[in-house]
């Protein structure tokens, strides 16, 4: 596993590297689903393998290449008899603050973060990328700095990506100055979507009219408020069923803010494109698989 970490307090250029770690043909059972505070570039190398990205399980083959946000709950397991291998890179967001100050016509902070939040797949289309993450293996500093840079430049310049946590707030992928804003936002339904959350309630958070928050909220996520709300209450009910599958649909559906099943049900297939309890479903078929945890 190679882990690049900015040092605290030094400067721009001053990165560690550790060592490069392949995964052959382990034992789906000792990975469990984890999140952690770096971000993680998993490369599969040879044979094929599942992986879980918060609420979405994708099948992946040698070629394919995975981005996955910090906090974002993900595993990776061995799905065949062949031999499986897997290169991980580890850096810490920090990194990315850095990395930009360096390059200044790298244009990361976008696009980047919003391919971060939702976890991202890359498919059949990163042969040359493959190499560049083997270099990591030995090379080191500022060298590994730059080859780093290569291969997420080489990522952002595909044309064809799949997102997976679909249910993750997206960000358009271009900052301002209102950006602080939209971050309260976020906040405040993170902390409240429980609630009964009003236009007016939420628009008054960041001192906006409805009809402005609305026109704002918008532009920075394609979506509606509501949507959004939905949305971040549907990613809650699959955290809870995935935790606890011993939990009925109904007791979930209370639990993050719904009123009314029926409403709970509309929404969550309309987020997820299936019902609550095929959701629950594959979950309990992964967990038998030692899938997940």
């Amino acid at each position: 596993m190679i882990t690049l970490h900015a040092h605290p307090g030094s400067d721009s250029g001053n990165f560690k590297t550790g060592a490069i770690r392949f995964f052959d043909g382990y034992d789906p059972s000792g990975h469990f689903s984890h999140s952690h505070s770096q971000v993680e570039l998993i490369c599969v190398l040879a044979g094929q393998t599942s992986i879980l990205v918060g609420g979405h399980v994708e099948q992946s083959t040698a070629g394919d290449i995975f981005l996955v946000g910090s906090g974002l709950p993900h595993s990776i397991h061995t799905v065949s008899s062949e031999q499986t291998r897997v290169a991980i890179v580890h850096f810490d967001e920090i990194f990315l603050d850095d990395l930009i100050a360096i390059i200044k016509d790298f244009q990361l902070t976008g696009h980047f973060a919003y391919l971060c939040s939702q976890g991202t797949l890359w498919r059949n289309q990163t042969e040359g990328l493959v190499p560049q993450i083997l270099k990591l293996k030995d090379t080191e500093g500022m060298n590994a700095v730059i080859v780093l840079v290569r291969i997420l430049s080489g990522l952002l310049g595909q044309r064809k990506y799949q997102t997976l946590n679909q249910s993750r707030p997206k960000l358009v992928p271009v900052l301002d100055s209102n950006e602080d804003k939209i971050r309260v936002v976020f906040d405040y339904t993170e902390q409240h979507y429980r609630e009964a959350i009003t236009l007016p309630q939420i628009a008054a958070v960041i001192n906006f009219t409805e009809t402005s928050f609305c026109r704002y909220f918008k532009k920075w996520t394609g979506k509606s408020y509501y949507h959004y709300l939905n949305e971040v209450r549907i990613d809650k009910a699959c955290a809870l069923l995935m935790e606890d599958s011993s939990k009925t649909i109904e007791e979930v559906c209370y639990t993050i803010g719904y009123s009314s099943p029926s409403t709970f049900y509309k929404h969550f297939k309309k987020v997820l494109n299936m019902a609550p309890g095929t959701y629950l479903e594959k979950i309990n078929s992964y967990k038998q698989q030692n899938i997940i945890s």
